[in-house]
This record gives structure tokens, C-alpha cells and sequence, in this order.
């Protein structure tokens, strides 16, 4: 879409929302390593103390909440939980809330 098709009056200058592309100049390319399983199995327990030996057979713990394991253990990263922070704004913030406080 050109630049000619957006109404200004609605959206502003298009410009304003490529600002990213100036932060991502230079940058090297992203790969991701390929992290999937070889082959995935469904294993079936006809009692719980046959799940009870087939855990301490593979020496990892599994419960009826379990619902999948690696083999062996694997570290699995839990990033879920990790957001990007931009420190000199968040310092920016943290000092509009002190002068707030101290008035």
C-alpha cells in the first residue's frame, strides 16, 4: 500500500510506525536451533504401580498429572516469564515516581 492510500487525517504520517526498522539495522540474523523431539511416543500403564516402576526404571518422576517427559532428563528453558525491559525508561519512570512521592 502506498503512502497515498492512507488518509493522514486518520492514521498521521505512515512514517511514524517504521520506527523499528532504524533499531534493526545492523543486526545479525536470528536462528533457531532446531529443539524438537526425534520421535514421540504414547506409553500406556495398566496400574499405577506399573507407572510407579517404569519411573524408577527411567529415573525420573512421573505422576497421573504428568503429561510428558524427555529421554534423558532434559533441562527444558521456562521463558514465559521473561519480558524486555528498556532500563532507561523504566529509570525514567522510577524518578517521575520519587519526585511524585516526595511532593
Amino acid at each position: 500500500m502506498s503512502k497515498k492510500n492512507i488518509p493522514e487525517s486518520f492514521f498521521g504520517d505512515p512514517d511514524q510506525f517504521l520506527f523499528w526498522k532504524k533499531e534493526w539495522e545492523g543486526m545479525p540474523e536470528f536462528e533457531h536451533e532446531d529443539l524438537t523431539s526425534e520421535q514421540a511416543i504414547i506409553v500406556h500403564f495398566a496400574t499405577k504401580e506399573d507407572r510407579a516402576v517404569f519411573s524408577k526404571l527411567i529415573e525420573q518422576n512421573i505422576t497421573n498429572k504428568t503429561q510428558s517427559i524427555w529421554f534423558p532428563r532434559a533441562d527444558i528453558a521456562k521463558i514465559f516469564d521473561k519480558v524486555y525491559v528498556d532500563e532507561t525508561r523504566e529509570r525514567k519512570q522510577v524518578e517521575k515516581y520519587k519526585k511524585f512521592r516526595e511532593k
